[in-house]
Formats: structure tokens, C-alpha cells, sequence
């Protein structure tokens, strides 16, 4: 499993955020690549600037189930609605927004080590191996939707 946690895994994910184009079309889904990058700054604010959420009654509640899901399951492509708390952030300018991300990737690494981590919206109560895991996998995700 690849962490976020670790300088490589890390660099190689932001030198493919790096690569995103704009236009490029999606190969599933409904969003743009610049919805896609404005989906993922909510996510990665969940975990680096958390505010109280109300985590959803869920099956990833409960172990092994959440376990599988973080670290296995493969993610549907194109059929969830992602929680509104994930479509929060409007593109606005794509450079900046590019650059936000990145911020928070590395502001997200820098958090290795903390004990208090924040609830995640559908997996509740998560650790940073857990985080670092499932930011990992979301990224990679909708990296590989717009070819990168």
C-alpha cells in the first residue's frame, strides 16, 4: 500500500497532479478536470483543516469492512454522488487551484506523527496511516479519469 506519508509515493503524486490539463475530457464520470481538482481540495481539507462533520451512517463503520474498503476495495467509477462536504470548493482559477492541492498534499504530509485525527464524513474514525491510505487511493482515482 502506498502512503502519502512517504517522500516517493508523494513526489510522484504531485508531479501527476502537475500534469493535469484543464480540457482534457473525462474517461467516466461527469466532472471536470477542474471539478475534480476543487473535489479533492475538500477532501484533503477534511483531514488538514478539519471542521465538525456528521459522519453517515455507513457498512465502512464497522471493521473489517472500513479496513477493506480504505486499503482494497476497488472505487466505483462514475457512480456515487460524492457527500456535499466533498463539493464545496468552486473552480476558480486553475493555476491557483493546482497549487492549493499541492499545498495541501505537502501540508497533509507534514502531519505524520499527530495522534488526534479528524473523522472522515463516510469512514468515521480514522488514524494518518488511514488518511494517508485513502487520500492516496482518492488522488490516484481521479488522476487515472483524466489520463494522468
Amino acid at each position: 500500500m502506498k502512503y502519502l506519508f512517504n517522500p516517493e509515493t508523494r513526489n510522484a503524486l504531485l508531479e501527476r497532479i502537475g500534469k493535469l490539463d484543464p480540457v482534457t475530457p473525462p474517461r467516466w464520470g461527469k466532472m471536470t478536470p477542474h471539478e475534480m481538482v476543487c473535489h479533492l481540495i475538500d477532501h484533503y481539507n477534511m483531514a488538514v483543516n478539519p471542521k465538525p462533520v456528521r459522519v453517515r451512517k455507513s457498512i465502512l463503520l464497522y471493521q473489517p469492512l472500513k479496513w477493506f474498503a480504505i486499503y482494497h476495495a476497488p472505487i466505483p467509477r462514475g457512480r456515487l454522488k460524492a457527500p456535499e462536504e466533498m463539493r464545496l470548493t468552486k473552480p476558480d482559477n486553475w493555476d491557483q487551484d493546482i497549487d492549493r492541492l499541492k499545498s495541501l498534499v505537502e501540508q497533509f504530509a507534514s502531519m505524520q506523527g499527530e495522534t488526534d485525527w479528524p473523522d472522515n464524513i463516510i469512514a468515521g474514525t480514522m488514524d494518518g496511516n488511514s488518511w494517508s491510505a485513502l487520500l492516496y487511493r482518492h488522488t490516484i482515482h481521479h488522476l487515472k479519469q483524466f489520463g494522468c
